[in-house]
């Protein structure tokens, strides 16, 4: 269930990207102690992100894989870049020596990853 304040911290961190308890605590007039355990039950449900150790910790939204690719790719420079990126790498891979079918899966599985770090 998403309380009033939930909702108020989800659409702060979604404004800002990433952002501190502090600035949660300074944006809504609450105690850190409200923060941070609003910020635990939330990250908790899988809803946020917490990045970084103490006294430097931020939270951000959490966003599964599928969907930070499709963020990503969306515009059409990245999509130009992306794919191109993974033409070069499977081409490379392909180039260093013959590959069998499985190879070939496990090669686009490799490549795809790669992808995904790159981006």
């Amino acid at each position: 269930m998403k309380t009033d304040t939930t909702e108020k911290i989800i659409q702060y961190i979604r404004r800002n990207g990433q952002v501190r308890p502090y600035d949660i605590g300074r944006f809504l007039g609450i105690g850190q102690v409200a923060v941070h355990r609003q910020l635990k039950r939330l990250t908790l449900q899988g809803e946020l992100e917490r990045v970084g150790t103490p006294p430097l910790v931020f939270y951000t939204l959490r966003i599964n894989e599928l969907d930070r690719v499709n963020q990503s790719l969306n515009s059409a420079a990245n999509k130009n870049v992306a794919s191109n990126l993974f033409d070069d790498i499977l081409v490379s891979r392909k180039k260093s020596k013959h590959i069998s079918s499985q190879e070939e899966k496990d090669i686009l599985e490799q490549s795809r990853k790669e992808l995904l770090n790159r981006i």
